[in-house]
């Protein structure tokens, strides 16, 4: 009850269209915090509480709105986030929804007319979103490691640590080339394997 606005506000920005998290992506940092990330898991953790809530007291329209909510938070991070790990945090979020669907069909007398809404939504597509999330982390790594490699950026320079004005001239001359060689590898290994269905890939991902 205390945080019924904060509900009411999740569940109305779940519902936009698109959504922009402010990070200068074209200057990617070592030391990038990246604050929505760990907000938006709480949101859908919250939501998906209420849920239940809601289910528990028969308000099966609330609940479902809820679980609509969680996953329209999910389709911003999957649509919305260039990184890897945003990726990663909407196959949470996801995940989230789908344990909190589970709760809410075991504790309310739901049918197939109160779920419409959730089977009106599109499907998810996470494999387009992993190929661009994988296409993405390899142009900033190689984008970091180029930086890097020129001396150009005081600044990213600066997040290495102490001990960056001599470390940075050795890595230089005896590393970056056999870094980037494996870096660029690692990451030929996984656009080969994101197009592959789970089934065909998984055991290649834990490789």
């Amino acid at each position: 009850e205390r945080l019924a606005p904060v509900l009411t506000l999740l569940r109305r920005a779940a519902t936009m269209k698109d959504c922009v998290f402010e990070h200068d992506y074209a200057r990617p940092q070592l030391d990038w915090l990246l604050p929505e990330l760990a907000g938006l898991r709480k949101a859908a953790v919250l939501l998906a509480f209420d849920a239940r809530a809601c289910a528990l007291q028969y308000r099966t329209q609330e609940a479902v709105a809820d679980l609509v909510a969680i996953r329209g938070i999910a389709r911003h991070m999957r649509a919305n986030s260039p990184l890897l790990i945003g990726w990663l945090v909407a196959c949470a979020i996801e995940a989230t929804h789908v344990q909190a669907l589970g709760n809410v069909l075991v504790t309310a007398q739901i049918g197939a007319a109160d779920l419409a809404p959730l089977l009106d939504e599109d499907p998810a597509t996470y494999q387009k979103g992993l190929l661009r999330a994988l296409r993405m982390e390899e142009a900033f790594g190689l984008s970091a490691g180029a930086t890097l490699g020129e001396g150009d950026d005081p600044q990213l320079a600066g997040e290495v640590g102490p001990g960056a004005e001599w470390v940075l001239p050795l890595w230089r001359v005896f590393l970056l080339r056999d870094d980037l060689r494996s870096y660029r590898r690692l990451m030929s290994r996984c656009h080969e394997i994101g197009p592959k269905p789970y089934a065909e890939s998984a055991t290649a991902w834990k490789e």
